[in-house]
């Protein structure tokens, strides 16, 4: 109401017609929001970030083959907007067209070889591809690029997945290692030690976390829960 309020002000203002898009989409009103970003392309027609906004919009209502051209074009325009190939993979990905999902990913690892994300996002298609053993050699490959917390989770639970329970074991145990205050593997391993009733793993894993992050929400929750 407030992005229409200002509108009616300011009719064909940038920023707050994206405003409204954007207040549009999180409300659910994908349609809506298509429009109000068809008219911000109008307004910045060389502004990459229009398009994936509006890309994401057409992919909310499974227009795929829309949201994959406004990918396209966004990429267009900025070749080396990252989040431009993430999002036009997992529209790929959402729309039954893997390999070509897969194709954007190693885009991203030819162009940016010395970060992780090109080798995370082809993990996480080939994870939802239930491909473990896949998914998890690509996720190795970023993390022996930028060792990412979140990225050696995706790791240790795909080689679980992939049933190389040793491999996992060890990738958590080095990575617990290398990194001893960081607490995101810790936290994974107290969480299926709880979900095994492993009661005395669980609360030993969660006091160890606390060691690390005091304050860390989910640890001191669920160690209430256990105690």
């Amino acid at each position: 109401a407030a992005a229409h309020a200002g509108l009616s002000a300011l009719p064909n203002n940038p920023q707050l017609t994206e405003a409204l898009g954007a207040a549009q989409l999180a409300s659910g009103d994908f349609n809506q929001a298509i429009e109000a970003f068809r008219r911000l392309a109008q307004l910045q027609p060389q502004n990459p970030l229009v398009f994936l906004r509006l890309s994401q919009a057409q992919a909310a209502v499974k227009d795929y083959t829309g949201a994959i051209a406004s990918g396209q074009k966004a990429l267009a325009f900025k070749p080396d907007l990252v989040q431009g190939y993430a999002a036009l993979a997992k529209i790929y990905l959402v729309s039954g067209r893997p390999d070509e999902a897969i194709g954007e990913a190693r885009k991203l690892q030819k162009d940016h070889s010395d970060q992780a994300v090109g080798y995370s996002l082809e993990g996480e298609v080939l994870a939802a591809q239930k491909k473990w053993p896949e998914s998890a050699a690509a996720f190795q490959k970023g993390l022996s690029r930028q060792p990412v917390p979140a990225l050696a989770a995706r790791t240790y639970l795909s080689l679980q997945a992939a049933d190389k329970l040793a491999d996992a074991t060890a990738l958590a145990n080095q990575w617990m290692r290398d990194h001893p205050q960081d607490p995101t593997i810790p936290l994974l391993l107290a969480e299926q030690s709880q979900q095994k009733k492993d009661v005395a793993a669980a609360k030993s894993g969660y006091a160890r976390v606390l060691e690390i992050a005091p304050d860390d929400a989910v640890a001191l929750n669920n160690l209430a829960w256990l105690l």
